[in-house]
């Protein structure tokens, strides 16, 4: 049975008030106030038939937004963004050393604010690189009335156009250390974790008393200090100058202090087709590596949005390259992130491995990229216009498995499939859904493939052929 269209159910409502003399002459007459009723009757009743229709492949593949998001929810994804990060050439021209504190606001040449990451000390007419964050802070205040065990608190939303990018919780002058799912917390420890559900609400959800964590009482008053950022920013350059949000003292005022280089252009939350990946990875791996062989889904959900990611043991290391004693207990990773240069790559990626398990070496191997050849041969029907149809399919190839696209994200651990190929081109080409098409997909492989190769494919991997069926001459009915 296949999908029913809106104009299905329009035309068999229409029809069914035949039945009704009275409605059906104002159906007739063209009413708005009967043809509004029955329109929007159709669209609800195409949409569930949509959803149903997906849902005969939910068994096999995570296909509605719904499920991505619950699956996500379950996986802790948090939609959090990604702040931008620079280095700031600043030099002191005052006469006695000038102390920049951790935590001053500083402002770009658009009006976003920066933050000094670490403090530094400046000596007299001498300059020092400083790093800097984009972000800004606001604290809410939350007291208890209903004390439970569990007790969450709800993180608001944005107030504008901004993301959500960090979270502290403070209870007077002790802070609570983030914990997820309370692993290795004692009972009435300062800790708390964070839940998101399927419509990406964020809770922050405290302990059980004398269980695990802090078990909140009537009265209890606590404090959340959220960080914001703008996502991703691109248009800034090295010289840019920035100013101090506030100038305090003569030596405020001569300060000077310019761009030297964006490290990390930040990026906003996961998108969904970005969900849609990390809802291939099992469940059972969760926010660990405790299992092992996920370290890629772990940096995924810390530093999307990811170009190309692969992380391999010295098992598949040695397989393609050969044995080495430096490939001992060795993880091997290559990547591409969003607007991070490879320096901060590195940097996040030692980090956030050595969190989970600090036992492993780690190797970075410098990303092959090699774009993928394909080959289209398709035929068509007269009436359709060649170059339109293959501008089409191009369009429909790139729009997923382009440079940037989660789909080729993945590397030899995801390899494109031809069957997915097709449904992709049936689906955006409508020239390919008549009785008279035909079209064949040709992938050419390298004859060895690393696990650092990274293969998208552009508009000139991509050749297209197409030809139109033509009329039988002489045969009036072809």
């Amino acid at each position: 049975m296949t999908t029913l269209t809106r104009e299905q159910f329009y035309r068999a409502a229409v029809d069914a008030t035949s039945k009704y003399p009275t409605v059906a002459k104002y159906v007739n007459a063209g009413d708005p106030r009967v043809l509004a009723q029955l329109s929007a009757q159709s669209t609800m009743l195409a949409m569930l038939s949509e959803q149903v229709e997906v849902a005969k492949f939910e068994p096999f593949v995570k296909a509605r937004d719904g499920m991505v998001l619950a699956d996500a929810a379950l996986k802790g994804v948090l939609p959090l963004a990604r702040p931008c990060r620079a280095v700031l050439k600043v030099t002191n021209g005052h006469g006695s050393p000038y102390v920049l504190a951790a935590g001053r606001r500083l402002f770009d040449p658009k009006g976003r604010v920066f933050e000094v990451e670490a403090a530094a000390t400046i000596a007299p007419g001498a300059t020092v690189d400083v790093k800097a964050i984009q972000r800004t802070s606001r604290t809410i205040g939350h007291t208890v009335t209903a004390p439970t065990s569990f007790y969450r608190i709800r993180v608001p939303a944005p107030t504008t156009d901004v993301y959500l990018a960090s979270m502290e919780l403070w209870k007077g002058s002790s802070q609570f250390w983030y914990s997820p799912d309370f692993a290795n917390v004692e009972a009435n420890e300062l800790a708390f974790q964070v839940e998101v559900d399927e419509q990406r609400r964020l809770f922050v959800c405290l302990g059980m008393r004398d269980v695990v964590g802090y078990g909140v009482l009537a009265g209890d008053t606590f404090e959340l200090r959220i960080g914001e950022c703008e996502g991703a920013v691109t248009d800034l350059g090295p010289g840019d100058t920035f100013t101090l949000e506030y100038v305090y003292t003569e030596a405020d005022g001569l300060l000077e202090t310019e761009l030297q280089a964006v490290t990390d252009t930040g990026a906003p939350p996961v998108t969904m087709d970005e969900l849609r990946v990390m809802a291939r990875y099992p469940s059972i791996y969760d926010k660990n590596a405790v299992y092992l062989g996920e370290f890629d889904f772990l940096l995924r959900r810390h530093i999307a949005p990811v170009i190309f990611l692969a992380v391999w043991n010295e098992q598949l290391e040695e397989a393609v390259r050969g044995p080495d004693a430096k490939n001992i207990n060795g993880q091997f990773v290559a990547g591409i992130i969003d607007g991070m240069t490879q320096i901060a790559f590195e940097e996040a990626v030692t980090k956030l491995m050595g969190r989970v398990d600090s036992s492993y070496r780690l190797h970075f191997v410098p990303v092959i990229e090699q774009p993928m050849l394909v080959s289209v041969t398709g035929r068509v029907s007269v009436v359709h216009d060649a170059d339109t149809v293959v501008a089409q399919i191009k369009a429909a190839l790139l729009g997923r498995y382009g440079r940037g696209k989660p789909e080729v994200s993945r590397g030899i651990k995801n390899p494109v499939r031809k069957q997915a190929i097709y449904e992709l081109l049936k689906e955006n080409v409508p020239a390919l859904k008549d009785a008279q098409s035909d079209v064949d997909v040709t992938l050419a492989m390298p004859t060895s493939t690393l696990p650092e190769y990274f293969m998208p494919m552009t508009d000139a991997s991509i050749t297209v052929t197409i030809t139109r069926a033509g009329y039988s001459a002489g045969l009036w009915n072809t």
